[in-house]
């Protein structure tokens, strides 16, 4: 025997629309005293969002490492770390900042050594060398030598012949 057709006063479901959420433009941001705040850009799959690798490439930094050595140290390659310095222009600011401080440290070091006699002779003869300085250098203008020994040697030599 067939069955009977059924009439359902169900309506159709509606198909839910899945709306994508836009990823941030950062993924995230590192502040530091030195040069403030680095957003890091959001990227799929890029090697920055590990921020254990952007924090050592910033830390070799400070310590005067090359492009080369920092890059070593974060774990990435050289064409790894052309691409993040060309997806963040800020980066070559950040890094003039973070190459700063050996030299600011070597020179609090010295200010702090004046407190002995020989800290701050040693201040004196390379800061104030025209008063201080026991060294004395004969040149002439722009730092060229006041003669040639060249061309004094070649005159000695004529007076022999």
């Amino acid at each position: 025997m067939a069955r009977p057709i059924r009439k359902t006063t169900k309506k159709p479901k509606k198909l839910k629309k899945v709306i994508k959420q836009k990823k941030p433009e950062f993924a995230y941001i590192i502040t530091d005293k030195i040069f403030g705040e680095f957003k890091i850009k959001n990227s799929d799959n890029a090697w920055w969002l590990d921020r254990e690798k952007v924090h050592n490439l910033i830390s070799a930094w400070k310590i005067d490492a090359t492009d080369a050595e920092a890059s070593a140290y974060a774990g990435i390659t050289a064409d790894q770390y052309r691409y993040f310095r060309e997806q963040h222009p800020e980066l070559s600011q950040i890094k003039a900042s973070c190459k700063e401080m050996p030299g600011l440290k070597a020179r609090q070091t010295v200010v702090q050594d004046l407190v002995t006699p020989d800290g701050a002779r040693w201040y004196l003869a390379h800061k104030k060398r025209k008063e201080f300085s026991t060294r004395h250098e004969n040149t002439g203008a722009d730092g060229k030598p006041l003669f040639n020994l060249g061309e004094i040697a070649k005159q000695k030599l004529k007076e022999l012949e």
